[in-house]
């Protein structure tokens, strides 16, 4: 899902707004039909029963532990949760935190990632882009 591989349309923007190290990210994926809530529904049931998961990544195998949080009250729905994996070299570990947001047929996934402490997505500027694609989606 937070690939979007089944979307009609993506688009990617990287966010470097603080630390030089973690970076965040917007996405947009548009959707035809029921698609965006078929994905968003995929997503918000493998929260509570994905914990932990392997991977491999530029510095070699990691287990990444998947924490939801409470669902936050943007869009029609959203989800939200941290994903944290071990990263010796960035102060221990690197936690991002995803804000995935419906708004009609497109799905928006903001992220923060930061080295050796909590990431989290400022509720200002979800709150914001979701009102425009709100707005965006009635014209």
């Amino acid at each position: 899902m937070l690939n979007a591989s089944t979307a009609s349309a993506l688009v990617v923007q990287d966010i470097s707004w603080q630390d030089p190290i973690a970076n965040g990210s917007a996405t947009l994926a548009s959707y035809s039909g029921a698609g965006a809530q078929q994905a968003l529904r995929l997503l918000h049931d493998a929260l509570p029963v994905c914990k932990k998961y392997s991977g491999v990544n530029y510095t070699g195998k990691y287990r990444a532990e998947l924490t939801a949080r409470k669902s936050p009250e943007f869009g029609d729905e959203a989800v939200s949760f941290h994903i944290t994996y071990p990263e010796p070299e960035l102060g221990g570990f690197l936690d991002t935190h995803y804000v995935v947001v419906r708004t009609g047929g497109v799905v928006a996934a903001f992220t923060d990632s930061r080295a050796g402490k909590k990431a989290k997505f400022p509720t200002g500027h979800v709150t914001e882009q979701v009102n425009r694609l709100r707005v965006a989606q009635r014209s």
